[in-house]
C-alpha cells in the first residue's frame, strides 16, 4: 500500500487529478467508500467543463444537450432564454463510473475504503482506512471489493469475491490530495465553513420522462431555486435553499411545485439530499493546502455561491493541481493560480450574491431580457462564458 499519491475522495475533482497523475506514470490510489452515486444537482454541465474533463462526451448514455432555459419568479410570466451553447445534462452516477474506468485504464488504483485518520510521518503521509462495505460493487460491474490495477483483466460481471479485503489498512504516500466533499476526513481534520449562511441544502429525485427545456423557478424570500433538468434517461427535479430549511419541508415544497408542472412525484425513481458549500465570504477561508497536501472540490469550498454549480471548478482544480505537482511547482504555482484566477472571481461572486436572490433584483433581471444586450449577457452567464468579475464591464 505504498504510492506516490493518495487521493481521498472519488468525485470529479479527485478523479481528474488522479487520472492526470496516473497518466504521467505516478502510482496513484483513490479511496472512496461509496462511489459512484447520484446527486440531486441533476448533473448539469456547462460547455467549458468538457475542456477539462478527462472523458469523452460521446461515452455517456444518459447525456442530453439542452439549449433552452425557462426562468420564472413566483407565479410571474415565464422568460425563455435560447442558449448560444447547450448545457449537458447527465447522470452523476454515470459520470463517476466513467471517471473510475478512466483512472484504472491509466494505471491508477481504486480502493473502496473509508479514510478514518491521517498523519505525516517523516515526510510521508499515512492514511488509515477501513473497508466500508465488503460486498460493494464500485462501478456497477466490478467484483465486490476488488482493487483493479493496471495489469488486471478488464472487469466482467459482478461475482462473489475470492477473498475479503483487510478490514483496516494503512496507505502510504508522499502526496495527499483531499477531495472528499463536505462529510469526509478533511472537514474533521482541517475544518470547513462554520456559518449556516455558507451552506445550501439540496433535495431532489428522478422522474421517468423528459421535457424540451430546463425549468428554473425562483421564489421571493428564497436564497435558492428549483429546477427541472431533462436527461436522456430520466428527468431530475430538485431544489436548493440555505441550510435552515428542513429536508421534509423542502420535499413538500418540491412535490407541490413538480405536480403543478405536470410531473408525478409518486413516480420518483429515487429521492436524495445533499449539503453543498455556498460561501458568502469574499476572502480566503479555512486551510486549503500545506506541505505535500491540498484540498480540492467541495472539500475546498469552491462551489459557485449563486448557482451552486461546482463540477467545473472541481475538474479545473484537479487538472491544475496535477500539473503543478508534475512540474514540481507546488505550492508556489498553486498559490499563484488561486490568487490570480480563483479568488478574484469569488470576490465578485460573493458581491453579486448579496443582491441576486432579492425579489427586486430577480424581477429586474427577468424584465431586462427584453433588451438585446442584457439578453445576451444572461445567455453568457448561463453557459459560463461571462464570469461574475466581467458583468459590469459586459453591461457597459
Amino acid at each position: 500500500m505504498q504510492f506516490d499519491v493518495i487521493v481521498v475522495g472519488a468525485g470529479p475533482a479527485g478523479l481528474t487529478a488522479g487520472i492526470r497523475l496516473a497518466e504521467a506514470g505516478w502510482s496513484v490510489a483513490v479511496l472512496d467508500p461509496r462511489v459512484p452515486f447520484e446527486k440531486p444537482c441533476g448533473g448539469g454541465l456547462t460547455p467549458r467543463v468538457w475542456d477539462w474533463l478527462p472523458v469523452d462526451k460521446t461515452a455517456f448514455t444518459t447525456c442530453r444537450d439542452v439549449d433552452r432555459v425557462v426562468l420564472r419568479l413566483d407565479d410571474g410570466h415565464p422568460v425563455e432564454v435560447e442558449l448560444p451553447k447547450p448545457l449537458s445534462l447527465l447522470s452523476r452516477q454515470e459520470l463517476g463510473a466513467q471517471l473510475l474506468e478512466r483512472l484504472t485504464a491509466a494505471g491508477g488504483v481504486f480502493c473502496p475504503y473509508r479514510a478514518r485518520d491521517v498523519e505525516d510521518r517523516a515526510g510521508q503521509w499515512h492514511v488509515y482506512a477501513e473497508v466500508a462495505n465488503r460486498q460493494m460493487d464500485p462501478i456497477g460491474r466490478w467484483a465486490d471489493g476488488q482493487i483493479v490495477k493496471r495489469d488486471s483483466p478488464r472487469p466482467g460481471p459482478p461475482h462473489r469475491p475470492t477473498a475479503e479485503l483487510p478490514a483496516l489498512t494503512v496507505f502510504r504516500a508522499r502526496w495527499l490530495v483531499l477531495a472528499d466533499g463536505v462529510y469526509g476526513l478533511s472537514r474533521k481534520r482541517w475544518g470547513h465553513f462554520t456559518a449556516v449562511t455558507d451552506w445550501t441544502r439540496t433535495v431532489g429525485y428522478l422522474i421517468p420522462g423528459t421535457d424540451a427545456a430546463i425549468q428554473i423557478q425562483f421564489w421571493s424570500g428564497w436564497d435558492g431555486y428549483a429546477w427541472v433538468f431533462p436527461r436522456a434517461d430520466a428527468t431530475s427535479v430538485g431544489l436548493c435553499d440555505t441550510l435552515p430549511g428542513q429536508t421534509g419541508h423542502l420535499f413538500r415544497r418540491l412535490d407541490a411545485w413538480a405536480a403543478r408542472l405536470g410531473w408525478d412525484p409518486g413516480s420518483a425513481i429515487q429521492r436524495y439530499g445533499h449539503l453543498i458549500p455556498s460561501p458568502t465570504m469574499a476572502h480566503p477561508w479555512f486551510p486549503l493546502w500545506g506541505d505535500r497536501w491540498v484540498r480540492i472540490g467541495d472539500a475546498s469550498g469552491f462551489v459557485d455561491p449563486i448557482t451552486r454549480e461546482g463540477i467545473f471548478f472541481a475538474v479545473q482544480a484537479g487538472r491544475v493541481l496535477a500539473e503543478c505537482i508534475l512540474q514540481g511547482t507546488f505550492p508556489s504555482a498553486w498559490a499563484t493560480w488561486l490568487e490570480q484566477e480563483r479568488w478574484p472571481e469569488w470576490r465578485s461572486a460573493a458581491r453579486w450574491r448579496r443582491w441576486f436572490y432579492r425579489p427586486w433584483f430577480l424581477r429586474a433581471m427577468l424584465a431586462a431580457t427584453r433588451w438585446r444586450r442584457l439578453y445576451r449577457l444572461l445567455q453568457g452567464v448561463l453557459v459560463g462564458d461571462i464570469p461574475y468579475s466581467k458583468l459590469v464591464e459586459a453591461v457597459l
